[in-house]
This record gives structure tokens, C-alpha cells and sequence, in this order.
């Protein structure tokens, strides 16, 4: 009989089964939901480093792209199974604000640019009018307005 402690939840457990190297360290988790947060935990304390490590930092003023994976045109990192936009992650981690519910947008107009000089938060009526204003849209302001997205 083993006893060990769960790393997610610090519940002892008792094993009546063989040793695993887990177990026999002294630690594993008590069911696979355990397992599951403390990896996913364990994803996103790396994730600023990882991000970052593939940003080419250049001067300030110049767009620094992301070197990893691409979809659609922008950066795209891989985080226990959810794929997060780089800017977005980038723009997280150095303004320590959380753009949940708000666009990241692009004042250099680049989806690969990680520069956080060149990114700013706003909402998507806002990043619509930014991309009208600069002459990028394809749409009419009538069909943006009939769709609310300029109110």
C-alpha cells in the first residue's frame, strides 16, 4: 500500500496497486481532472516566455514579427488545446491587462507585428472604422451600418 499526495489538490491518496515512478517520488493525482488542471496550469505559466521567444524583437518602432505558426496571416500559439492569437498574448503579458471581451488591434496594420507599440485594445466597431478610415475595407459603411457594427 502506497500513500502519496495528489499535486493538484494535496488529497492523500492510498494505492493498493503496483508503484508507479509518480507514486513512488511521493506525488500523482487523485483523479484525471487533477492531471488535466495541473498540466493546463503548468501551459500557462510557460506561456509567456514561449510566446515571446518567438517574437523578433527589433527597434521600437519597427513591427517585431511573430516566428511561430501562422493562421490567416496572424500569429498563433498552441495552448493546452486552444490556439491563441500571439499579439493578443503578447499585448497580455507586457500590459498586464486582459483584453477579454476587446480586439487587439493593429495601428501598423501587420497580423504578424507583436510590437506593443503598435497594438492597441479597442472594440471591433472601433477596429472596423480604423480599417475604413485607412482605406482597407472592402465593405460599405452601409453594410457596416446595417449590421451594427459602427454604433
Amino acid at each position: 500500500m502506497t500513500k502519496y499526495l495528489c499535486a493538484n489538490c494535496d488529497v492523500e491518496i492510498t494505492s493498493h496497486h503496483g508503484r508507479s515512478r509518480a507514486k513512488a517520488r511521493g506525488y500523482g493525482y487523485c483523479s484525471q481532472s487533477c492531471e488535466a488542471a495541473i498540466k493546463k496550469r503548468r501551459a500557462y505559466e510557460n506561456l509567456p516566455m514561449r510566446v515571446l521567444s518567438l517574437v523578433d524583437m527589433r527597434d521600437d518602432e519597427e513591427c517585431w514579427p511573430f516566428k511561430g505558426r501562422l493562421n490567416h496571416g496572424y500569429g498563433v500559439i498552441d495552448c493546452s488545446g486552444r490556439h491563441l492569437l500571439a499579439h493578443r498574448v503578447v499585448f497580455q503579458v507586457i500590459n498586464q491587462i486582459d483584453p477579454a471581451g476587446l480586439v487587439v488591434c493593429h495601428s501598423c496594420d501587420n497580423p504578424i507585428c507583436c510590437n506593443p507599440g503598435h497594438l492597441w485594445l479597442g472594440t471591433q466597431a472601433d477596429n472596423l472604422r480604423d480599417m475604413w478610415a485607412k482605406g482597407r475595407g472592402k465593405a460599405t459603411i452601409a453594410n457596416l451600418n446595417r449590421r451594427g457594427w459602427l454604433k
